[in-house]
């Protein structure tokens, strides 16, 4: 008894010793989609300090601030124990989850058994401590100009911009899958949100993941579902499952138009295809957060000039860790949709006009997302012919400070890497539609990609090349 005592005392000790600021919001999972859709939502907790805390009594509010612009409680989670009771403590390094009643991996579940977290936008939450004292907060899908001003506490710099999505677990997964928003590395807090958190596959209880061991070469010869990992971070966070059949396909495939077989010597009968019959978009994440310095990709990419929908554009983006819009310059400023980080190199289809946001159709451009939110620029742009596989090569090379686009042998931008780049952050493919009638060719098609940390050093420049 005498040592159950003195042990007691040494930890109220420690928990004394002002560590309590190392609490932080580490990772939240607020939007799922497919067979078992928003049922393993949660909220992590990560103890960043070095010492226990005792967090009995405190509270995580969760605010809808769609309601009047300023944000209303509308679900108030309260940790269990007595305030200073050690009911609830969280050790140094180690996570405490709020989840829905189907998730696995959690200390404590919310009241409602699932959709426990609303999707904004805008939303935030905030954690307080045991006097009601706000530790740590988050606002969501509210951020750039986007008029919201955030319950006090919440807003740490810019608001994340969210998933601007769905997310669909995937068995044997414990939470949904693909996306959540997380610190990267755990922990990690500026006070500015649109720094802190990143776009990653979810892990609930483990350690923020986000990282895609490099190189990594891909040539989708196995028809079918293409399949998510935390790690390797392979994943998708748009909207999956049957209604965006993000999946392998052989070819040739016919629809409004024909997609014919790709020029990959490896497997010419079979590419990527990222679709959303059911509207909207859809994108695949290879890396994150966790591939820091130089990013090259190079493969095939299927330009689509014909199609039945009213429009369609597909990009490749490097170093991004948000959520990209794959459009680039003039997006629209009321839009939850596109606020990216990176760069991006996107082509379009039929009328210009998505999601409010301008493209042109025929056209290649390259945009960097470096400054503000919802600020990009248009470093390049020219028209391409379509209907057809080209071959690409893009990379992001840092010592060197070189930002390299070729699409079809002709280099389109050569120049700096664009101020405020990320130097964290790996590839995402992706794609954007809206109207008109979907069809089996609709879609992005990629194949042969290759995914390295070595520059790409062009033999020659064109005139296209920014100088």
């Amino acid at each position: 008894m005498r040592n159950s005592l003195l042990i007691t005392a040494a930890l109220v000790c420690l928990l004394a010793s002002g560590a309590f600021a190392g609490l932080v919001i580490n990772e939240v999972e607020y939007d799922e989609n497919g067979p078992t859709a928003d049922s393993t939502e949660f909220i992590e907790l990560y103890n960043s300090g070095g010492t226990p805390i005792d967090a009995s009594a405190y509270t995580v509010r969760l605010y809808n601030g769609a309601t009047d612009g300023i944000g209303d409680v509308y679900t108030t989670v309260t940790l269990p124990g007595a305030a200073g009771s050690l009911t609830t403590v969280i050790p140094a390094g180690g996570f405490y989850v709020i989840g829905d009643t189907a998730l696995v991996l959690k200390n404590q579940a919310f009241a409602t058994a699932s959709d426990s977290i609303q999707n904004g936008s805008p939303d935030a939450i905030a954690l307080h401590d045991d006097v009601g004292t706000i530790l740590d907060g988050i606002a969501y899908e509210g951020g750039g100009t986007v008029a919201y001003t955030a319950p006090a506490g919440t807003l740490e710099g810019n608001a994340f911009r969210g998933l601007d999505a769905t997310t669909t677990p995937v068995a044997p997964q414990v939470s949904g899958f693909g996306g959540s928003i997380g610190r990267f590395p755990d922990g990690a807090d500026t006070n500015d949100n649109t720094a802190d958190f990143h776009v990653m596959p979810p892990t609930p209880q483990a350690a923020n993941a986000g990282t895609l061991p490099l190189p990594y070469s891909n040539s989708f010869d196995t028809v079918g579902p293409l399949t998510q990992t935390a790690s390797p971070a392979i994943y998708n966070v748009f909207v999956s499952g049957p209604a965006a059949s993000p999946d392998v396909v052989a070819l040739p495939i016919v629809g409004d138009t024909t997609i014919p077989v790709s020029p990959d010597p490896s497997t010419p009968g079979s590419a990527l295809r990222i679709r959303d019959i059911s509207g909207g978009g859809d994108e695949w994440w290879f890396g994150g957060p966790g591939n820091t310095g130089t990013l090259s990709i190079t493969g095939y990419w299927y330009l689509k000039t014909t199609t039945a929908m009213t429009g369609e554009t597909s990009g490749i983006t490097l170093k991004n860790t948000k959520t990209p819009g794959f459009f680039g310059t003039a997006r629209s400023t009321s839009s939850s949709f596109g606020y990216e980080s990176g760069v991006s190199v996107t082509y379009s289809a039929g009328v210009p006009t998505i999601q409010g946001i301008p493209a042109t159709a025929g056209t290649i451009k390259v945009d960097a997302h470096t400054s503000a939110p919802e600020a990009d620029t248009n470093l390049a742009s020219i028209a391409m012919a379509g209907d057809r596989w080209v071959p690409f090569r893009i990379s992001l090379d840092f010592p060197g400070n070189t930002f390299f686009v070729e699409v079809d042998g002709i280099v389109i931008y050569q120049g700096p890497v664009p101020a405020g780049c990320p130097t964290a952050g790996g590839v995402t493919l992706g794609y954007r539609q809206n109207g008109g009638t979907f069809t089996r060719s609709n879609g992005a098609f990629f194949d042969g990609i290759n995914i390295t940390t070595t520059a790409i050093v062009p033999a020659e420049l064109s005139v296209f090349s920014a100088d």
